[in-house]
């Protein structure tokens, strides 16, 4: 039962803003898109499978699965990217405040939002 946990609460993980900013930090540019390598992949840090964040991170991608997450300038204020990040905060013992913020200063940025 663990490893089903495990899968949903690495997507609500990888699509909050903390996992945003690895994954933005770890890109590699080729040609007209964006990917992330395999050996970048192991690089970021995430929740083990056993912490104690997996079931209310499992729950937040339950909650907001099928919803839009607005990209570039838009994800700012997203309410989904905001209700994301508010229910990882939580699972993660984060300052809510400082996740808002980051949203905001990625969404600002040239070299991601356009």
């Amino acid at each position: 039962m663990a490893e089903r946990r495990y899968e949903p609460a690495l997507a609500a993980f990888l699509n909050s803003t903390l996992g945003r900013l690895q994954m933005l930090n770890q890109r590699a540019f080729t040609l007209s898109y964006t990917r992330i390598k395999p050996v970048a992949v192991r690089r970021l840090r995430v929740p083990p499978p056993r912490s104690p964040a997996i079931a209310p991170l499992a729950d937040a991608f339950q909650e907001l699965k099928g919803k839009e997450l607005a990209q570039g300038r838009g994800s700012s204020h997203c309410p989904v990217r905001t209700r994301l990040d508010m229910l990882v905060a939580k699972a993660l013992g984060f300052d809510e405040s400082t996740l808002h913020d980051l949203r905001r200063r990625i969404a600002a940025e040239p070299t991601v939002s356009q």
